[in-house]
C-alpha cells in the first residue's frame, strides 16, 4: 500500500510489518511496526473488584448505551458510588494523525465528579498534567501512558 502525507510532501510503502519512505527533504526513513500489550490484558479482576464494563452491556452506568459494538458511550455515570477505590481504565482513541496536542482524541474520566484523568493522544510528548494518564490541572501521569 502506498501513502502520502498531508499535501503530498512525503510518500511511503506500508508492506511487511513496515513503512518505508522520504522524507519532504528526500531521506529515506523506516519504521517498524510495533504492537503493545498490557501486563493486564486478559487478567481477571482481583478479588472484590467491581467490574463496571466488561464490553458486553452498559447495566452498570446511568444513561449507559452500547456503541460500534462492544464500546461503552460517552456522557454516563457509574449507579455505583464510591469513596475511596483504585480504578483500572482500559480505553481506545481515535487515530487523528494530522492533529496536534489537545486536538488528539481529547476526552477524560472524571471520579467523584471532582477530578479528571486525561485520555488523550499524548503519543511522545512530555507527560505533563494536561496529557494521558494526568490529572487535569492538577498533577502530571507517572508515565506517558501513550
Amino acid at each position: 500500500m502506498i501513502v502520502t502525507g498531508k499535501g503530498g510532501k512525503w510518500s511511503a510503502i506500508i508492506a511487511d510489518g513496515k513503512i518505508t519512505g522520504k522524507t519532504p527533504s528526500g531521506k529515506n526513513f523506516v519504521m517498524h511496526k510495533v504492537t503493545r500489550k498490557s501486563k493486564t490484558l486478559g487478567l481477571k479482576p482481583p478479588p472484590g473488584a467491581v467490574v463496571l464494563f466488561d464490553g458486553k452491556d452498559a447495566d452498570e452506568w446511568n444513561d449507559g448505551k452500547m456503541v460500534d459494538g462492544n464500546l461503552l458511550g460517552s456522557d454516563i455515570s457509574s449507579k455505583t458510588k464510591f469513596r475511596d477505590h483504585t480504578v483500572h481504565l482500559e480505553f481506545r482513541l481515535s487515530f487523528m494523525p494530522y492533529a496536534r496536542g489537545q486536538g488528539r482524541s481529547n476526552s477524560g474520566v472524571y471520579l467523584q465528579q471532582r477530578y479528571e484523568v486525561q485520555v488523550l493522544d499524548s503519543f511522545g510528548l512530555k507527560g505533563q498534567n494536561n496529557e494521558c494518564g494526568g490529572i487535569y490541572s492538577q498533577t502530571a501521569p507517572r508515565v506517558n501512558m501513550c
